[in-house]
């Protein structure tokens, strides 16, 4: 005979009458309601009766294993032989498990019928089960699982996106707003002082001609014209986020997503106004030792195991009241001094 049943929740028992020596089919549609691929094996447990008495239940399972992805329908079948030394009415229990799931399972009865039905030695039942299963609470009854689902799939999403993430505009980003950090601090008394020291430094000298070899500015800049291109195409909005903000602005929202419960607020943070990357770049120029020295100031700000060492290297500054020698000019800039790269 064939049956149709909905499970709901974990709660629900699924409940089957047999007939001794036949088989239980169990034909299932799995609907995946996660926001996520998930793989799940199925597994009936052995047959338990009401005296303690088990049973092994044989099952036989096609696929063994099945590839969920989300908003999608999948089916299993599941051929369990009933032996033929059980009761009738007898009641067996047993349990449908979905391993890499959860270890809890759905509930299984089967009753065997008062007399063999010739007809019947199969008894099929289609059985149709939604993941996940677990009910709301009853304060948040009213609240729909949608809402759950559409803000855990905006942050997983933004998580895949560091697979494809264009890291060359970041880094650019990145340094920008390292050196608008360092120009703010570089007019303290204490950061300028630190800043007279560290460009005396065989250190800041070396990293300048490193900075200038490797056209680092010019790298950085036109990472930011394409960036800045790409937002201007793409921008929904006047205040339009770059990606270091986007990204910024992804992570303080966590806190406006719970995504353990459906239905949770959604209290977007208030941010200062946006950078403005052009004007920062504006500032400092082409001057690759400008570049160098902000973004050292910022990184202090954001690193104090850097600043420690920045600090120390600062410490190692040779002495500015030792007289320069006779007939030697000091030079204009760092990249006009001879030898700058020896040691």
């Amino acid at each position: 005979m064939i049956y149709f049943s909905k499970i709901e929740d974990d709660e629900q028992p699924l409940r089957f009458t047999v007939n001794r020596g036949g088989m239980l089919v169990l034909r299932i549609a799995l609907k995946s309601n996660f926001v996520a691929p998930a793989v799940l094996q199925p597994r009936l447990g052995d047959w338990v009766a009401a005296d303690g008495t088990i049973l092994e239940a044989k099952p036989r399972i096609t696929p063994a294993y099945v590839y969920a992805s989300p908003d999608s329908t999948t089916h299993i079948t599941i051929a369990a032989p009933i032996p033929a030394t059980a009761e009738p009415r007898q009641l067996w229990s047993s349990a449908l498990h979905f391993s890499s799931y959860r270890q809890s399972g759905i509930k299984v009865l089967i009753e065997v019928a008062d007399a063999d039905n010739a007809e019947g030695n199969i008894d099929e039942y289609f059985v149709d089960i939604a993941f996940p299963r677990e009910r709301p609470d009853a304060g948040e009854a009213g609240n729909n699982s949608i809402n759950q689902t559409e803000q855990t799939a905006r942050l997983l999403a933004m998580m895949a996106g560091l697979e494809v993430l264009p890291a060359k505009w970041l880094v650019a980003e990145m340094v920008l707003s390292l050196c608008e950090r360092g120009m703010q601090v570089a007019e303290e008394e204490e950061y300028r002082v630190l800043a007279e020291k560290l460009a005396k430094t065989r250190f800041f000298k070396n990293a300048v001609l490193v900075f200038s070899s490797a056209q680092f500015v010019h790298w950085v800049l036109v990472g930011l014209s394409i960036s800045s291109g790409l937002h201007a195409v793409t921008a929904r909005k006047k205040r339009s986020s770059r990606m270091f903000h986007n990204w910024e602005e992804w992570l303080m929202n966590l806190a406006g997503h719970d995504i353990e419960k459906a239905g949770s607020g959604k209290d977007d943070l208030q941010f200062p106004q946006e950078q403005h990357y052009e004007t920062v770049a504006g500032r400092i120029g082409m001057e690759p030792d400008k570049w160098l020295l902000y973004m050292l100031l910022g990184l202090m700000q954001v690193s104090p195991r850097q600043k420690e060492v920045i600090t120390q290297l600062c410490e190692q500054a040779p002495d500015s009241k030792k007289a320069r020698p006779a007939g030697k000019r000091k030079p204009k800039d760092i990249l006009n001094e001879k030898g700058s790269l020896q040691r």
